[in-house]
Order: C-alpha cells, then structure tokens, then sequence
C-alpha cells in the first residue's frame, strides 16, 4: 500500500496544478478534464488506489462524488478555485480519512495508525479555505489556512506527531515558551537575558517539566537506554549484577574460599596447617628444632642445661668459682669474712675503731658523745627548758 501511495501522489499534486493553471486562464473546461484524467490515474492508473483497496473503495467514491459537486458548484458559482479545493478535501479524506473525532484510521491506508484521520481532516480543511481564499485574491488568508493545516495535521492532539513521536509536543511546547519569553526579554533590551530563557525552554523540552507529569523525549531516550543496560534484564546485568560475572571473578579472588581468602584465612599462612604454622608453629614444625624448647637456640638460652646456664648459672657453672657466693668476686664482695667485711664489717673491723660505736665518730655523735651532751634530750645544754629561758 505505501508503495502504491507513494506513486500517486506525485501524479495527484501534478494533476491538480495543471487544473489550478489552467483555471488561472480561465480555461475552465480544460481544468476540469484535467482534474478528471488525475483522478482516473489515480484511482486506476499503475499502482493505483483501486489495485489495493477493497472495502474502502466506496468511501472513496462517495468522496470524489461529493468533490465532484463541490467543484460543479464552485464553477457555476463563479468560484472555481473553491470548488477545486472542495474536491480535494474529498479526496484527500477519501485517502486518510476517518473519524477525526476519534482518531481512528480509516480510508484507503488503514494500517496507518492513529494521527491520519485528524490529519487528513485538518489538511482538507486547510486546503479548502485556502482555495476559496484564492477565488478572492486574498493570497494571505491561503497562506494562513495552508499553515495552519499544517500545523493542526503535524501537531494537533491526536494528530501525526503527537501519535508517532511521544514526547515532541514537551519539546515544542518548551521550546514555544522559551521563543516567547526570549522575545519578551529581548524587547526589554537584556539579550544575554533572552538567549538564557531561550536554552531554558529548550532544556525543559527535551529534559521534561513543561507539562506536569510528563517527561521530555530525551529524559524518556535516557532512561531507556540506562534501563536497557543496567536494569533488571538489561544488557550489563549478566556482567555486574549479584550473580554476575564481575560479582562471581572478585569472589574467586577475595572471597572467603577465594585465591587470597585461601592465603590469608585458614589456608595458607592461617593456623597451625598452614604455610607459616608448619614453619613456626609448635612441636614438629620446621622451625622446631632451631627455636622450640629443645632446638638449638633453646639450647643456648635455656636454662640450667643450657650453654648459657653452664656457664651463669648457680652452683658447679662454669663461671661459679668468680661470681658464685664462695667465687673470687663472693670473697671480695660477700659477709664479714670478705674482704670489704674485712674493712666495713662489724666489731673487730678494719674500721672499727672509727666507725663504731665506741669509735673516734662514735664518741663524737653519740648520745654519750660530745654533740649528745650539746644537742641531746633532758640534762643537755639546749634541752627545751634552757632554750625556753634563753629566749624569753
């Protein structure tokens, strides 16, 4: 259907501007044969209407009939240009046509879904009030009708955009507010002001906000696109999700039964069966017979039996004989009988009769000594009644 469609409307648009030229001249009847050939081609040239149609022919037909009239109306009228335009409208509705109303597709391209009957209604609108137009040389009435026919087929609510392309209207609609408001700010003389409300209304066009609700066809583009990725079901999911292949290669490695959970947990270098327990751990491991309590350096540094203990421990060690307590240092060192007991010791020492209680000292800082009968208790000579009389 499509192809056909695209056959003929080529030779349509053809066919009604020679009619229009020719009604021009003022040729009346040569624009009517005109309009009458295209609509034969039309309807039963190569690729034609009537080759792939069925139940919409008599649409169709009903339509060029009415259109016929319109035309045959307009010329004894004396407004041919209206009455061609009334044609067309019948045409074109006999094509796309529908019910407007509801926007359900219809005429002779019904797999075309919703947005063709409003559009076909506003353009054969449009199209009529423009011809007419023309029958009074009013050429701007025609371009505003033919615009406006336009933009009530592209952009009118149920209409061809609105249907194909969810989310356009958000952008226009911004994008006609951020127009409005440049235009308003530019007046007042702030163009920097202008070009910020201008990319304003555009933002809000493709990002959403102008219409409460709804969201912009490029936040809609974006969260498809991340939704299709990272989403439940997305693309990514098999390599980032819970079970995914990311998620399973950092387990294997970091995970408690992974390559490194294995090294440092109870694997490798963990517990007693591990790398560093058969090195240092206890009894048995390869260390033992170097650091445990019977290895080699245990037998340097243990005790008694130890080298070390042979030769600093107590009696019978190698070094007893010195630093034991009958040993040389022992006699220096030891009781009365060593040597500096000899000289610091008790009665009968060396100094003795120095240090000691009947000694040279002893006499003098006695309590029987000189100092004692100047600084002793009762009966001295600064006992605390004499220094009480001397200070009163």
């Amino acid at each position: 259907m499509l192809e056909g469609v695209s056959t003929i409307i080529p030779g349509l648009i053809a066919g009604i501007g020679q009619a229009e030229a020719y009604l021009l001249d003022a040729d009346i009847a040569r624009a009517v044969d005109a309009l009458l050939d295209t609509l034969a081609e039309v309807l039963g040239g190569e690729n034609g209407l009537l080759d792939t149609v069925g139940d919409s022919l008599d649409q169709l037909v009903a339509g060029v009939e009415a259109g016929l009239q319109a035309l045959l109306d307009g010329l004894e009228a004396g407004t041919p240009l209206a009455g061609a335009g009334g044609l067309l409208a019948e045409v074109i509705e006999g094509i796309l046509g529908g019910d407007p109303n509801a926007g359900d597709a219809g005429g002779l391209i019904p797999h075309l879904q919703g947005g063709t009957a409003v559009a076909a209604a506003a353009l054969a609108t449009g199209l009529s009030e423009a011809l007419a137009a023309l029958d009074d040389a009013d050429v701007g009435a025609a371009v505003n009708a033919l615009l406006t026919a336009v933009q009530g087929a592209l952009l009118e609510e149920g209409a061809l955009v609105g249907e194909a392309l969810d989310g356009v209207q958000e952008l226009l609609t911004g994008l006609t507010a951020g127009i409005d408001g440049a235009l308003a700010t530019l007046t007042a003389g702030d163009l920097l002001g202008a070009v910020a409300v201008l990319s304003d209304g555009l933002l809000a066009g493709l990002l959403g906000g102008e219409i409460e609700g709804t969201d912009g066809p490029l936040t809609n583009v974006l969260g498809d696109l991340l939704g299709g990725l990272l989403g439940d079901g997305g693309l990514l999911q098999p390599l980032l999700g819970g079970d995914g292949v990311l998620t399973g290669l950092l387990d294997s490695v970091l995970g408690p039964d992974g390559l490194l959970g294995g090294l440092l947990g109870g694997g490798l270098l963990g517990g007693d069966g591990g790398l560093l327990g058969g090195l240092l751990g206890g009894d048995g491991g390869l260390l033992d017979p170097i650091l445990g309590d019977n290895g080699l350096v245990g037998g340097l540094l243990g005790g008694d039996g130890g080298l070390l203990g042979g030769l600093l421990g107590g009696d019978g060690g190698l070094l007893d004989p010195i630093l034991g307590d009958n040993g040389l240092v022992g006699g220096l060192l030891g009781g009365d009988g060593g040597l500096l007991g000899g000289l610091l010791g008790g009665d009968g020492g060396l100094l003795d009769p120095v240090l000691g209680d009947n000694g040279l000292l002893g006499g003098l800082l006695g309590g029987g000594g000189l100092l004692g009968g100047l600084l002793g208790g009762a009966g001295s000579l600064l006992d605390d009644a004499q220094t009480g009389a001397l200070l009163s």
